[in-house]
C-alpha cells in the first residue's frame, strides 16, 4: 500500500514538473547569445591590420522552446566573406545580420554588440623578433643564479599585416612565478597569445634554462690600495694602506678565485 502511494506521489510530481516546463517554454524570454565570428575565404597572402573580435553578443527574444533548441544546436555563426570586403570596410553588424547569420524566423534580434566590425586588410608579412621571458624568480636563502639564462629559441617568427609586423620589436612569454628555488631551472614557457585575428605565431612556446647553485661568502684580505695616474712629484699615503673585501657567489666559483684576481685603486684627481 505504501509502495503504491510513493508511485502516485512521484508520478504527480513529475506531471507537475512537466506541466510547469510546458507552460514556461511557451513564454517569451530575452537572452544574450555569444556568436563566434568566422572569417571565410581569407587569402594566405593577406592579413588583418586591426583587431576583429572572435565573438559577437546578440540580444535575442523568443519562446523558451525556440531559444532552447538554438542553444542546443550550437551551430550559429556570424560569417564574413573576406573575399568580398573592400580595404578598410566597416560592417554594421545589426544591419548585416541577414547576410552573415542564419537564425530561425521565430527569433527576434534586439541588439548586437559590438555595433560594427572594421575589416582592414593588408599584405601578409613575416618577421623574426627576439623573445622576452616573463619569469619572476625568488631563491631559497643562500642560493642564487649562476651565469646568464639560456633561451631557446631566442627569437621567433611572427606573421601578419606588414605595417603591424614591421612595428614589432620583441614578443613576450606568459608570466611565470617561481619561488624557493634551489635547483637549476629548465622549463617551457608559453608565448603570449596574439590579439584576435591580427598576428600569427609559428610556434607557441620556448625553452628557458638557468643554473641555480648554493652561494657562499669568501674574504679577500690585505689588498694593497694603489693610485692610478700619480704625478712623479706627488705622493699619496693611504690609511690604512690595505683593505679587505668580502665576495659572494657559487661555491664552485669561489674555489677558483684568489686575491690575484682583484685590484684596489683610486684615480689621482
Amino acid at each position: 500500500m505504501k509502495t503504491r502511494r510513493y508511485h502516485i506521489i512521484i508520478a504527480t510530481t513529475l506531471f507537475g514538473i512537466l506541466m510547469w516546463l510546458s507552460i514556461s517554454m511557451t513564454q517569451e524570454y530575452t537572452v544574450a547569445l555569444q556568436v563566434p565570428v568566422i572569417l571565410k575565404n581569407f587569402s594566405d597572402k593577406m592579413a588583418l591590420r586591426s583587431p576583429v573580435p572572435k565573438t559577437l553578443t546578440f540580444k535575442i527574444k523568443g519562446k523558451g522552446w525556440h531559444l532552447t533548441s538554438l542553444y542546443i544546436s550550437g551551430n550559429i555563426q556570424y560569417v564574413v566573406d573576406v573575399s568580398k570586403i573592400k580595404a578598410n570596410q566597416t560592417i554594421y553588424t545589426y544591419n548585416s545580420v541577414q547576410e552573415n547569420i542564419t537564425l530561425p524566423s521565430s527569433i527576434n534580434i534586439l541588439d548586437v554588440h559590438p555595433e560594427s566590425l572594421v575589416i582592414s586588410i593588408e599584405e601578409f608579412s613575416k618577421k623574426k623578433v627576439r623573445v622576452v621571458p616573463q619569469i619572476v624568480m625568488s631563491f631559497r636563502e643562500s642560493y642564487g643564479p649562476i651565469g646568464e639564462a639560456i633561451v631557446f629559441p631566442d627569437s621567433i617568427t611572427v606573421g601578419g599585416a606588414r605595417s603591424v609586423v614591421d612595428s614589432l620589436k620583441y614578443w613576450m612569454t606568459e608570466q611565470v612565478i617561481i619561488s624557493d628555488l634551489r635547483e637549476p631551472v629548465n622549463l617551457d614557457l608559453k608565448l603570449e597569445i596574439p590579439p584576435e585575428y591580427i598576428l600569427k605565431l609559428f610556434q607557441n612556446k620556448i625553452n628557458y634554462k638557468i643554473d641555480i647553485q648554493p652561494f657562499a661568502e669568501k674574504s679577500i684580505l690585505g689588498l694593497n690600495v694603489e693610485v692610478n695616474y700619480l704625478p712623479i712629484n706627488k705622493e699619496v699615503v693611504f690609511i690604512p694602506p690595505k683593505m679587505d673585501i668580502i665576495i659572494r657567489g657559487s661555491i664552485e666559483k669561489l674555489k677558483e678565485i684568489s686575491s690575484a684576481d682583484f685590484r684596489a685603486y683610486v684615480d689621482f684627481p
